[in-house]
């Protein structure tokens, strides 16, 4: 059985790649696809942001069912927001401390829920060998002491957790132990220091994934994250990021490399290589920031700074170009209000919310601003759209851009709205609000950058949320025809579980049984 190498490059836009194959600046990418498969059109999850998207790709569910809601959210539960480190303002009001750790173990280890397993587990738990290099996702089974730097330590008067639970090969830069017989391969590079994320870039993974490969120790399944691209996305046009991608195909011939010729990589494997999220650009005139804190004035709002939000209205989390409202009071009208300010502003492209039905089903809401009509849709019903999930509708479809073909829904400029909206509104960390900016702006909070005339994303717009899908080393007709036909993120990982011959519960109650049933099939945990 052929080994399986799994590559995620951040922010891979679809637009940027194939511009940038066709000028022939990827040779790697350009030769897997060559002998391969491939799909422009793979959609993420909502929000498009990296730990949300990152939980989905590697437990192959929806955010209702992994339970990580973005990369800024409020947890009622301790009464405190969570920002992974959005911004430096982020770090120094909420504390290092509480930003490391709930970078570094509660995202994996409390907010990815425990009742489902990562791919990590399920594989290793069935005696296939793992290993990880620098994704963030990364629970497994074998015990690992992270490694504290000298600086954040003193920081945080001692208090980071060292305790991590990962793969049998885990890396996360330098920050783990790494192997006694770790040699940086002549003429390549593995940058490791404080300016160059200590080893968590993409110079360094293509490394250790070469080192890992060519020393023998490569295990069945090798997960490599290179991350680089987001951030120069972020500091660039999205549609200018030639010399990241440069960089990160770099990474993937570093594999081929590894092996005495290409075609004997893609004869001993199979190759996945794919996005988490796109990027899409924020206007510069002044108008492409929409300030959440500005948007309610009136309303008391929990700040980082007071730590709790006891005794608050509201707690506003930006996640770039969406936004988690909380409400921190059980008032009907409090929502009421928050709705129609939101409503009022024309920049918003989607604002969602979730009510309980007297029948007892939930029933989901949009609401677009500057606009008057609403949207209500509930899971099951006569419509089926084209991931295969059954609906019942209510309402202006032009809010997500849908139409009704006899009893087919089909989608425009939103992949998969109906399911990302339901699937984040069922997640138990969800705002009671939701907000998705219309294209060209993003929101704007204490705890998160912004970046005007730059990349961002979040929402699930079309130019946030499809990142190319490529896929080399097995024969086309041996991938599934949902996957082939309208990939989502969270099909990969049962993917791999066919490939391997592991059955798992939680995974196998995915999309392929919503496809063969056109039944809504929605795990609770």
């Amino acid at each position: 059985m052929k080994k399986v190498i799994l590559v995620l490059i951040d922010s891979l836009r679809p637009q940027a790649v194939q511009k940038a194959l066709k000028d022939g600046y990827l040779p790697a990418l350009s030769w897997l696809i060559e002998r391969g498969w491939v799909s422009w059109e793979c959609a993420s999850i909502y929000p498009t942001m990296t730990p949300a998207a990152s939980s989905s790709i590697i437990t192959g569910l929806m955010p209702s069912e992994h339970q990580v809601a973005g990369f800024a959210w409020f947890d009622r539960r301790e009464d405190r927001y969570v920002n992974y480190g959005g911004n430096v303002d982020a770090v120094l009001r909420l504390g290092p401390s509480q930003v490391l750790n709930d970078l570094f173990y509660h995202l994996n280890h409390t907010h990815l829920t425990r009742e489902v397993p990562t791919l990590f587990e399920v594989l290793e738990g069935a005696g296939i060998t793992c290993g990880n290099i620098n994704f963030f996702m990364y629970r497994g089974v074998k015990e690992w002491k992270l490694r504290v730097p000298f600086w954040a330590n003193l920081l945080t008067a001692g208090k980071i957790k060292r305790q991590l639970k990962g793969p049998t090969w885990n890396f996360l830069g330098n920050l783990l132990p790494l192997p006694a017989d770790f040699r940086v391969p002549p003429g390549m590079e593995a940058p490791a220091g404080p300016l160059t994320k200590y080893g968590i870039n993409d110079e360094f993974g293509g490394t250790v994934a070469h080192w890992l490969i060519k020393s023998g120790k490569q295990p069945d399944f090798l997960f490599l994250y290179l991350p680089d691209t987001d951030g120069y996305c972020h500091r660039h046009h999205p549609d200018n990021i030639v010399p990241s991608l440069v960089r990160a195909d770099r990474q993937v011939a570093k594999i081929l490399d590894a092996y005495s010729c290409w075609e004997e990589a893609l004869a001993e494997n199979l190759f996945i290589v794919m996005g988490d999220h796109s990027q899409s650009w924020v206007r510069d005139d002044g108008t492409g920031i929409i300030s959440l804190e500005k948007l309610f004035p009136g309303f008391s709002i929990a700040r980082y700074r007071h730590c709790r939000g006891s005794g608050f209205d509201l707690a506003l989390c930006s996640n770039e170009r969406s936004a988690h409202l909380y409400l921190l009071k059980p008032d009907p009208v409090l929502r009421k209000e928050v709705i129609a300010r939101a409503a009022a502003e024309a920049r918003i492209d989607q604002i969602t919310w979730l009510e309980e039905g007297e029948d007892g089903r939930r029933y989901y809401w949009v609401k677009r601003g500057g606009e008057e009509g609403e949207l209500c849709f509930r899971r099951g019903g006569p419509l089926k759209d084209v991931y295969g999930y059954r609906w019942e509708v209510e309402g202006d479809l032009s809010l997500v851009d849908a139409r009704v073909e006899g009893d087919t829904l089909y989608y425009g400029a939103y992949p998969n709205p109906l399911d990302n909206i339901a699937s984040y509104l069922d997640n138990n960390k969800a705002g009671d609000v939701q907000l998705a900016a219309r294209p060209t702006y993003e929101f704007s909070d204490e705890g998160m950058p912004v970046h005007p005339g730059r990349g961002s994303h979040g929402s699930f717009h079309r130019d946030d949320a499809l990142v190319p899908l490529i896929i080399a080393g097995v024969e086309e007709e041996k991938i599934p025809q949902f996957l082939r036909e309208h990939p989502l993120i969270i099909d990969v990982a049962p993917f791999i579980l066919q490939h391997f011959q592991v059955e798992c519960a939680p995974c196998n109650w995915g999309r392929e049984v919503r496809w063969q049933r056109g039944e809504s099939c929605q795990a609770r945990f």
